[in-house]
Formats: C-alpha cells, sequence, structure tokens
C-alpha cells in the first residue's frame, strides 16, 4: 500500500490479549529515515485534507502562510519530542537488555552497554528534519492555494463518465 517505500509494515489486524485486534493504518513501523518522512507526509496530508476548508477560512481572515504552515510543524515538533522520548527510553532498555542476552550467550567475563549522548542527539536531529521535511511536502500545496480556493473541497483525482451519456 506504500508504493516505493521498502520495509514499511502496516500493523493493523494484530491480535490483542484482552480480545480484538490493532486497527489497519492506525500503526505503522518503518526503518529508514524516507520512511518516517513519507509516513509524516501521508499522515499530515490526510489531516491537512479534512481541514482545508478551515485552512482557507484562516488565510481568508488573514492569516499567512507562514502562520499557517507553523502550526502544522508545531503538531509534527511535538509528534517528534514524544517519539524520541519513547525512541530514547525503549531504544536504552532493549539495548541494556540484548547486551546481557550477548553476555550470557558468548560468556564473556563483561560487557558493558554504552550509551553516548551524541547518539541519541544525532538519532533527534535526523529525525525532526525528517519529520519537517515530510510536514512540509505534506503542506506546500494548501498553503499555496487562494483562500476561495483552499475553502472548497478538492476536485477528484479523475474524472470520467460512469453511465453512457444520453
Amino acid at each position: 500500500t506504500f508504493d516505493g517505500l521498502h520495509n514499511v509494515r502496516d500493523l493493523g489486524g494484530v491480535p490483542l490479549e484482552q480480545g480484538g485486534e490493532t486497527e489497519y493504518g492506525a500503526v505503522l513501523r518503518g526503518e529508514t529515515v524516507a520512511n518516517l518522512t513519507a509516513i509524516v507526509d501521508l499522515t499530515l496530508s490526510r489531516i491537512v485534507t479534512l481541514e482545508r476548508e478551515q485552512i482557507g477560512l484562516l488565510k481568508a481572515l488573514g492569516y499567512g502562510n507562514f502562520a499557517i504552515a507553523a502550526h502544522y510543524i508545531k503538531f509534527v515538533a511535538i509528534i517528534v519530542v514524544v517519539g524520541v522520548g519513547i525512541g530514547s527510553a525503549a531504544g536504552t532498555w532493549l539495548g541494556i537488555y540484548i547486551t546481557g542476552l550477548f553476555g550470557e550467550f558468548f560468556r564473556f567475563p563483561f560487557l558493558i552497554f554504552s550509551n553516548s549522548p551524541d547518539i541519541y542527539l544525532t538519532a533527534a536531529l535526523l529525525s525532526a528534519a525528517a519529520a519537517v521535511a515530510g510536514g512540509v511536502r505534506a503542506l506546500r500545496e494548501v498553503v499555496n492555494l487562494a483562500p476561495a480556493v483552499a475553502m472548497q473541497p478538492p476536485a477528484p483525482a479523475r474524472f470520467r463518465h460512469v453511465l453512457p451519456p444520453a
């Protein structure tokens, strides 16, 4: 379902312990920065499409393109901060756990997990840059529209006659 993206998985349909299963399209996972950019672009594009009329109204009331784009970039920044926090905590915990497993399995006299702040900072900056790139890609279409055009629903992607002409 994700053309051009490698190793992106929709984790919908996974059984849950309390019964039921995860919803399709709600949980995605990818392994590269390009995937992160595309997922942010996809998610923000859907949000912006749903809020297109409100964006047009804001533009008609005098809000500029930069103010509107900054609002959505703040939303992306919140997602990045939460993601970096969860990723850092989970990565540290998994790193300590896997280091212990390696030490036991290979019977090393000692094996120390080392977490350098440089790695966390680099990962956070890379994630932020990728997310903002995806956000900008999603926003560039709608912020360039005139207010009257933005307040209308988008035209269908392709128009064709379903029934033969009378």
